[in-house]
């Protein structure tokens, strides 16, 4: 765990996470679209008096915004690829932060938790080395007292 390369290899570090942020993202853009679709569909129906059809009105607000409409439908797959890369910044410590203390758990070593620069919650790595370091003072402090206890049982 000591050396890390900066630039993860895996797109999606945690698909639990990441999935659900996906699937909110794609849901909430998909949710404002439809919104404004709707808005604008109204207002250009009170602003014409409902003189016009709604097909009608439909292909006049798709010459008005259709090229807006495209641009966001164009951009959306890169806003969603964004997010998922800051997630990336996220759940990866997390991910490396719950292999290193289901070690320790086991009474494993493990070497210094690094995060990659620019990722978020490095006290945790901080925090978690400094339990590992006790957890290993601890473990030679009673690996000494147990060599005590058999030396003086050795004793005549």
């Amino acid at each position: 765990m000591a050396t890390r390369s900066e630039k993860r290899t895996r797109f999606f570090v945690d698909r639990k996470v990441q999935g659900a942020l996906t699937r909110q993202l794609v849901i909430h853009w998909m949710l404002i679209a439809s919104i404004t679709f709707c808005y604008l569909l109204v207002m250009q129906l009170f602003t014409t008096g409902f003189e016009i059809s709604i097909p009608d009105t439909i292909g006049l607000l798709w010459e008005k915004y259709g090229l807006l409409a495209v641009v966001l439908a164009v951009l959306s797959p890169v806003f969603i690829y964004d997010s998922i890369k800051l997630s990336n910044r996220f759940a990866g410590p997390m991910i490396s932060f719950r292999t290193a203390l289901r070690a320790l758990a086991k009474g494993e070593e493990i070497g210094q938790l690094r995060f990659r620069r620019g990722d978020f919650w490095p006290e945790f790595a901080n925090d978690l080395n400094a339990v590992a370091k006790r957890l290993q003072q601890l473990d030679e402090s009673s690996v000494l007292a147990s060599d005590d206890d058999a030396a003086e049982i050795g004793r005549p």
